[in-house]
């Protein structure tokens, strides 16, 4: 994995590229962006992932990857005990 960030807008921004080198090769440059913004009683995160992709095969898996990721996250953060 390689990657530049993009933008650094602690606590509530943060974009960046990255993209998957190995000995088959080097895939294009992809970017993500993620936002978190204060709703009542949470935080809603924000996601973009994007290209550039031959079709929308990608796309379509990083959305369930994503969705598995952030779920993961509400799972543990609704097993501790925050202030």
């Amino acid at each position: 994995m390689q990657g530049n960030y993009l933008a650094v807008d602690a606590p509530s921004h943060l974009a960046y590229t990255w993209a998957w080198r190995d000995d088959d090769g080097e895939m294009p440059d992809e970017a993500v962006d993620m936002r978190l913004d204060a709703v009542d009683g949470g935080t809603r995160v924000m996601i973009l992932h994007s290209g550039p992709w031959p079709d929308d095969a990608p796309a379509e898996s990083y959305r369930h990857g994503w969705i598995f990721t952030l779920g993961q996250l509400e799972e543990a953060l609704a097993s501790t005990d925050l202030p």
